[in-house]
């Protein structure tokens, strides 16, 4: 059956927006993010952003771009999940992230806290831009994470998400 409605319309579609397909999955998530609510932005680099490579697993999405938190359960601390996505800003200017349900969710943009709520626009600059998500799965009845990076009206940004390995 799949390959027979895969490209078609519903949820096996060639997608159009700009989904995350590939998502890091942090093995452990460092104690200072599990026990502060805000952490300084520079602990939040050196521990989350400049890990090594060997301190996350690849997970990737399905086509649609739902990475389901079922497969994600194996991967939790304290029935947390701390998921991270890179994007390839190639013209600076304001980027948008839309995410299908920040209940129980930390954001960042780099080491940039923002608002845990579904929509977020952020002046980027050019180059690599780190995505972070640290989901609370214990309250959480949706079947996954979608997100996608989205160009805002008169936003002279341009980027790609980075897919791969």
């Amino acid at each position: 059956k799949y390959l027979s409605v895969l490209g078609k319309p519903g949820p096996y579609a060639i997608r159009s927006k700009p989904t995350i397909q590939r998502w890091l999955a942090m093995r452990e998530i460092p104690s200072l993010l599990l026990t502060n609510e805000n952490p300084d932005e520079e602990l939040f680099e050196e521990h989350v952003l400049r890990a090594p490579a060997t301190a996350f697993v690849p997970q990737y999405a399905m086509v649609a771009g739902l990475l389901p938190f079922e497969e994600l359960k194996s991967l939790s601390t304290d029935s947390k999940i701390l998921l991270q996505a890179e994007l390839d800003v190639t013209e600076a200017g304001t980027v948008g992230v839309r995410i299908n349900s920040a209940q129980d969710t930390r954001i960042w943009i780099d080491s940039q806290r923002l608002k845990s709520q579904t929509e977020n626009e952020i002046e980027l600059s050019k180059g690599i831009h780190k995505l972070t998500l640290l989901i609370d799965l214990s309250n959480r009845n949706d079947p996954g994470v979608q997100a996608e990076f989205f160009k805002p009206a008169g936003s002279k940004a341009s980027f790609t998400v980075v897919g791969g390995k």
